[in-house]
């Protein structure tokens, strides 16, 4: 599978208030603001059944906390 990006994501216009809150939560995750709105978007997408969801097997070690 090709892995794409969103492309011109510094071109998307957003409500102030709106990118005050992703400003914060970008510097709180110390990434870029376009890499959060990536994140945002790939994660509403499997929540919605639009992308198929990694499920973890036995052998996989999870790459987080709970």
């Amino acid at each position: 599978m090709s892995r794409r990006k969103l492309r011109n994501t510094s071109q998307v216009f957003l409500d102030p208030a709106w990118e005050d809150v992703l400003q914060s939560i970008a510097a709180e995750l110390s990434i870029g603001r376009n890499d959060l709105i990536r994140l945002i978007v790939k994660e509403w997408m499997e929540v919605n059944s639009y992308l198929p969801v990694h499920m973890l097997d036995d052998d996989t070690e999870p790459d987080g906390a709970a």
